[in-house]
């Protein structure tokens, strides 16, 4: 008879990428970690990036409700929004890989 003993503790680091990305699946449901990954990539894009983003916003003004969808304005808002999503889960994975760290500091001070 084989018996085998099977253990299904993950290792370390890989244990730490899923406690990684449910603390960022938290966070883009909270709107406290969303102001504050916002908060901490405020100002770090290109200045062309801006530039687009005024521009869109500007042009936007100029289309009307009905004819927004599938327009060329809308196009680009999205690829400026895809940019700036891009930065806040970036922001929120070193948000969660801190907040591990330091989860994983008290627990050893507690030992």
């Amino acid at each position: 008879m084989i018996t085998r003993n099977f253990d299904f503790t993950l290792p370390t680091y890989e244990t730490d990428l899923y406690e990684i990305a449910d603390l960022i699946e938290d966070y883009r449901h909270d709107p406290a970690k969303i102001a504050e990954a916002d908060k901490w990539i405020a100002g770090t894009m290109p200045g062309e990036h801006y530039s687009a983003m005024e521009r869109a916003l500007a042009d936007l003004h100029e289309v009307h409700p009905e004819d927004l969808l599938g327009s060329e304005v809308l196009r680009r808002l999205w690829g400026l929004a895809k940019v700036q999503a891009a930065a806040r889960e970036e922001q929120f994975r070193i948000m969660a890989e801190d907040e591990l760290r330091s989860m994983e500091e008290r627990s050893s001070d507690h030992c």
